[in-house]
């Protein structure tokens, strides 16, 4: 749903899913964990099937704003084995439950010649820390056309949310018919703004966000390795926009034994709801986002046993409870990755279920889409067949992989079109993923592949909202985007 930013005191490229490098000039974040698998490897912690290409080369004319699809567009990466009788063919790409949920370090375009860049490569475009990226098809970058309010609550489709005298928690919100609309904060590195842009310049459009903030640990005990949002927590409440509390066990990639110790602990279980019901009001949330990933098959019960002690506790005080949980079109009790959770049990407790369908194909893997429509519209089937629709918030990306060269590396939509700007590249649409994507050669002779995800590529997704009567959509992460990408969603909740 989801990504996500981690947590870690140094700076080394990383496979969380989207994270992005310092503009020239800026320090190393603090709040970036460390680079699992440089070399693009598949981390051995996560428990995950290698990806193969199918050799299904399936391409179209594509919609406006991208360029000529060329004749052979790789297809969507394919594990190299899944449960038997699940009932999918190869035309149609099958949940590849990814070793990362939250995307890998996005990096800026190379602007000298042949440069690689990788993880923290300047963009030389003389922005300040907190600007954002322009967008080459509109020069405007995190700009709306309506977006020029003043930050004073007017959120046109959820007014602002009505409290009590104490300034409590908002409650938990009714059904949203298909609008809502959550996204996700973080920090890539000290003065990142660009999750705060967002929320600033299209919050009219969000219903919530959630803050990539708190790790906690096999103990229970929350550490906010990066600073408490609070600019981006007085903002989003002045838009009406519910602001929740996301907790993770991101530490070199999401840490099983750290979550095994946390979730078969009853004390430790107990020690983190106590924590959160002082954190929460004192910071201003409205609730929680549960982003526990990687959980051992065997934690299944455990970790529906933390979600059955959180809704007791938060319920009751009006705190709305959300989880990020692996996308997948089956169940595998044996799947190391998406395993442990399930989907019926969370359906019946989570409030609000974020399910993040992207990563489909990731950094340290083989190139192909991020997400496409019909491996989406797969795990949607399946995910309503296990949970009311009203609860489900299918996950949407706005980043992409540039697979070639030294090392892979992600890019924020923005820098993957001026990436194909710099190169003279063509980017085509591939008619049946539903999804862009380009080729180029580097100055050093190496071949790249890039797949991202975009404002049309996003509209296709959208209808399966309407389709399967999902509550909305969960995006993975504010300040990839550019206005294009907000028009989409501005018309989806207006119809």
């Amino acid at each position: 749903t989801m990504e996500a930013l981690r947590k870690s005191t140094s700076w080394i490229s990383t496979t969380s899913r989207g994270q992005t490098g310092p503009p020239q000039g800026q320090t190393k974040p603090v709040s970036k964990p460390p680079v699992v698998n440089q070399s693009g490897a598949k981390p051995p912690s996560a428990g995950q099937p290698d990806s193969k290409p199918t050799g299904d080369d399936q391409s179209g004319t594509q919609p406006p704003a991208t360029g000529q699809p060329d004749s052979k567009p790789p297809a969507t990466s394919q594990p190299d084995s899944k449960p038997p009788a699940t009932g999918q063919s190869d035309s149609n790409p099958p949940a590849t439950n990814q070793p990362r949920t939250q995307p890998p370090a996005t990096t800026q375009p190379d602007t000298s010649s042949g440069s690689q860049g990788g993880t923290g490569t300047p963009d030389n475009t003389g922005q300040k820390p907190g600007d954002s990226a322009p967008s080459p098809a509109t020069g405007s970058g995190n700009q709306d056309s309506s977006a020029g309010k003043p930050a004073d609550g007017n959120n046109q489709n959820n007014p602002p949310v009505s409290r009590g005298d104490n300034g409590g928690p908002a409650g938990i919100p009714a059904a949203a018919s298909g609008k809502m609309v959550l996204g996700f904060t973080a920090e890539d590195y000290v003065g990142d703004r660009a999750s705060y842009n967002s929320v600033v310049n299209f919050g009219q459009h969000v219903d919530a966000i959630a803050t990539f903030t708190y790790f906690v640990d096999g103990s229970g005990n929350l550490n906010s390795q990066t600073p408490v949002p609070r600019d981006t927590i007085k903002t989003a409440k002045t838009k009406g926009i519910r602001p929740l509390a996301l907790i993770h066990n991101f530490q070199n990639g999401f840490n099983k034994e750290i979550a095994r110790s946390l979730l078969t602990s009853a004390t430790a279980r107990q020690n983190l709801i106590d924590q959160l019901l002082v954190v929460m009001p004192r910071e201003g949330y409205d609730g929680i986002n549960v982003d526990i990933e990687g959980i051992y098959p065997a934690d299944s019960d455990a970790y529906i046993n933390l979600l059955r002690e959180l809704k007791a506790a938060l319920k009751p005080k009006g705190y709305w409870l959300t989880v990020s949980i692996p996308a997948k079109t089956f169940h595998n009790p044996r799947d190391g990755w998406s395993g442990g959770y399930d989907y019926k049990a969370i359906g019946e407790l989570a409030d609000h279920i974020l399910i993040m369908t992207y990563d489909q194909n990731w950094m340290g893997g083989t190139p192909g889409p991020i997400a496409t429509l019909p491996w989406v519209e797969q795990v949607m089937k399946y995910a309503v067949s296990q949970m009311p629709a009203e609860k489900v918030l299918m996950g949407l990306a706005t980043y992409g992989y540039d697979w070639g060269g030294p090392r892979n590396r992600a890019l924020a939509y923005p820098n993957a079109m001026a990436l194909a700007k710099q190169y003279g590249a063509t980017v085509n649409w591939h008619q049946e993923y539903q999804v862009p994507y380009f080729k180029y050669r580097d100055a050093q002779g190496n071949q790249h592949e890039v797949w991202f995800e975009d404002q049309n590529s996003a509209k296709a997704k959208l209808q399966l909202i309407k389709k399967y009567g999902l509550a909305g959509v969960g995006i993975w992460r504010l300040g990839f985007e550019d206005s294009l990408y907000w028009d989409v969603l501005k018309e989806y909740r207006a119809n």
